[in-house]
């Protein structure tokens, strides 16, 4: 698209963490709520404390009068150590490109538009800069025709507020597959943005479509926003000396409802002989490990009862691009 390059549109993009840490959060940073989430839950994971009060009185403004309503897909600010509270995403000042040989984890600052004069001159050779977007996950992509989602209104803001005018149009995907598809205004190219999506892997050995297209075709801004997922097995399971993902070939996967993260076979997590089976609660996917109905579970480590008899696989866990 002339100047400006296609970009995935990671204005909110995810960092996969499989294992590590328990938490679901870290001080001086945004949280978007999750289930079963309250607020003395919260800064236990973030601070080690129960007195939720510093929490409370510095969002105030979006949990309302009573600190014991949260609503699921808030985004809560985490104060930090200085009683600081971490900024709302800046508007952009440089360009970002970022191959899949560079690091994606390295601290740069969330930029992911060119300069004005860059803008100018896309402007003037193209009528609109699509958008496509994302349908689920909330709070960041679309929850229906009128509601494209925070990494929509992220990015809008971003744009209506440059220097130079960009024109640009807001294009709910039904499917990620969608995604890709060319605006019917313009279709000799392909959408400019897609947002948001977790940044794939370009060098898993997993041969899945979608990742393959974004690797080959698209740049990716640095990641806003984190979560963290572990493939979970039971205690002395021989799945622990998993060295890679391609060892989960032929796995029963359960994935209980709840869980943020990457689809794992569309974003190719695991390799598409997996037997992917989706459960109401973390709960019942234990249930289904206990019972012989399933090999692993896919699953958000806060999401999990305390005491449940399961352990990350140590070579999964770890940052993933």
């Amino acid at each position: 698209m002339g100047t400006i390059r296609r970009l995935v549109g990671m204005v909110v993009a995810f960092t996969l963490l499989a294992g590590g840490p328990t938490v679901a959060q870290e001080a001086c940073s945004l949280y978007a709520v999750r289930p079963g989430d309250t607020l003395r839950k919260i800064v236990r994971r973030a601070y080690g404390t129960d007195d939720f009060t510093a929490l409370y009185e510095a969002n105030r403004d979006v949990i309302g009068p009573s600190p014991n309503r949260i609503e699921r897909g808030t985004v809560l600010r985490l104060p930090c150590a200085d009683g600081s509270l971490p900024p709302w995403p800046a508007t952009p000042e440089r360009a970002v490109t970022i191959s899949p040989e560079a690091d994606p984890l390295a601290p740069t600052p969330p930029a992911a538009l060119p300069p004005a004069s860059e803008t100018a001159a896309e402007a003037a050779t193209n009528d609109l800069l699509d958008i496509a977007v994302l349908p689920g996950l909330p709070p960041f992509g679309a929850e229906g025709p009128d509601r494209p989602g925070l990494a929509a209104e992220l990015v809008m803001r971003i744009l209506d507020t440059r220097a130079v005018p960009v024109r640009y149009r807001i294009r709910i995907a039904e499917s990620a597959a969608a995604a890709f598809d060319a605006d019917p205004a313009n279709p000799a190219d392909p959408p400019g943005l897609i947002l948001p999506w977790f940044r794939p892997d370009c060098a898993s050995p997993i041969d899945a479509a979608l990742p393959r297209r974004l690797c080959a075709g698209y740049d990716f801004s640095p990641p806003l926003y984190t979560v963290e997922v572990a493939f979970m097995v039971p205690r002395r399971s021989r799945l622990l000396r998993a060295r890679s993902p391609v060892r989960l070939a032929g796995v029963r996967l359960c994935v209980p409802e709840g869980y943020v993260g990457p689809d794992p076979l569309r974003d190719g997590l695991v390799p598409a002989s997996v037997r992917v089976a989706r459960e109401q609660s973390a709960e019942g996917c234990l249930a289904a490990l206990r019972a012989g109905r399933a090999d692993v579970i896919l699953a958000n480590p806060g999401l999990l009862p305390d005491g449940a008899e399961v352990e990350p696989i140590p070579a999964l866990s770890g940052p993933q691009a």
